[in-house]
């Protein structure tokens, strides 16, 4: 349950409209308690989503960094993959009907404690913490509750202080988040002590490439006669499931396409989320090619990302790897069309399989999707896979999302 205290400080900040000042790569930091800067985006100029997210260290600021990195001629699953890898919390203002059940009670409870009456187009705070691969959950954490608590502080100190200075003189840069300074607020008695900081280096990207650490299965395989090929590609599901561990939380399938061109089937059951890592995705591609009793002597791919998954597995069990875009694998396409036929009829397919999950209702389903969807700026949107396009065009005009939200992707994706 969120504090009195950040209810206090999201009205507070609500009012200072610091949105009318700031674009969303107006960035700014704030001094944590353990010494790590918290990069904070105002989210709100284009009067689509207001909020204020909260970047924590260089790995948060990575996961920022992703989405000024898209490019249309990057692959759909690349795309969407940027899109889920944010890492950051979140101080979100929505409509009454975005809310949970419990989160509008906590409101509504607040405001009657406190007589604040949250009247007006998306006027109910909400608290968020988004991590890579996962759906977005409620602040429960007192630790990240804090950094908010922080991070709110700081934003409305910048909102008294831009009425009489302009952003630029107070040190506010705009653009890439790269090779620049922006200003930095560390607490000091009752306020905060200005400075600036210079945006640190990315940190390089890797891509990874795992062995297969079984060696039961990998000896079962090196003693496999080798005949034939597959043709590879992986691919992340659009589609949010609830893991198996308990803990409630959902995260997004990842799939390893392994196709014989020879019989035109497809290796079943490669399927792993994409948050238990690319090692139990390898694991299972190992063991489906035992139970089918068969292992390619090669394996083509077009990806890089594929070919680096494979690269180490395919050493290890004297398989040739082959990287080439041709004909051999513009078969894939017709494949992947296949897999997402299904994502296409979301609005029942989905929903009908949330339904039956214990602590999953559609609400929350449709809740989790309308946040990560708020969390995205217009282009960002525009830039979206287009199956991913193509699934929420078919949930428009449903009743599934907000009025704000409704209106918003009919502009942007019509």
């Amino acid at each position: 349950m969120a504090s009195d205290r950040l209810y206090d400080l999201a009205v507070r900040y609500r009012k200072a409209k610091l949105w009318k000042d700031l674009t969303d790569d107006a960035l700014f930091g704030v001094r944590l308690a353990d010494g790590e800067i918290g990069y904070c985006s105002v989210m709100g100029m284009m009067g689509e989503h207001l909020a204020l997210g909260v970047y924590c260290g260089r790995e948060g600021l990575d996961s920022y960094r992703l989405l000024s990195q898209l490019t249309e001629d990057m692959q759909d699953s690349e795309i969407f993959l940027c899109m889920i890898s944010q890492d950051c919390l979140q101080c979100s203002f929505e409509m009454k009907d975005a809310l949970s059940p419990e989160a509008l009670e906590e409101a509504k409870s607040y405001g009657k404690r406190k007589r604040v009456s949250f009247r007006g187009r998306m006027a109910f705070p909400r608290f968020l913490r988004y991590r890579p691969y996962y759906s977005p959950v409620d602040v429960k954490d007192p630790r990240e509750e804090e950094i908010l608590c922080l991070a709110l502080k700081a934003a409305i100190a910048i909102a008294e202080r831009v009425k009489e200075e302009s952003p630029e003189d107070l040190g506010f840069t705009y653009g890439e988040p790269f090779d620049r300074e922006i200003p930095l607020l560390e607490p000091a008695g009752d306020g905060f002590r200005w400075s600036k900081q210079p945006l640190p280096e990315q940190h390089e990207i890797v891509m990874e490439s795992p062995s297969l650490s079984n060696e039961i299965l990998l000896g079962k395989i090196k003693r496999m006669k080798k005949r034939g090929e597959r043709i590879c590609e992986t691919y992340l599901f659009p589609v949010l499931t609830e893991l198996e561990d308990g803990s409630g939380l959902c995260s997004f399938p990842v799939v390893l396409i392994a196709l014989d061109p020879k019989s035109g089937t497809v290796l079943p059951d490669v399927m792993e989320m994409v948050c238990h890592g690319a090692e139990a995705l390898l694991a299972s591609f190992a063991t489906a090619l035992v139970k089918a009793g068969s292992v390619p002597s090669a394996i083509y791919v077009r990806e890089e990302r594929a070919y680096l998954f494979l690269e180490n597995f395919c050493k290890q069990a004297g398989i040739r790897l082959y990287k080439e875009d041709s004909e051999r694998t513009d078969i894939l396409d017709e494949i992947e069309e296949d897999l997402m036929s299904d994502v296409g009829d979301f609005p029942e397919f989905g929903l009908e399989e949330f339904d039956d999950l214990d602590g999953i209702d559609e609400f929350g389903m449709m809740s989790a999707i309308e946040s990560m969807i708020g969390q995205c700026s217009d282009k960002e949107i525009r830039k979206m896979p287009k199956d991913v396009k193509k699934t929420v065009r078919a949930m428009l005009g449903q009743g599934m999302f907000s009025p704000s939200v409704e209106q918003r992707l009919k502009k942007l994706l019509r």
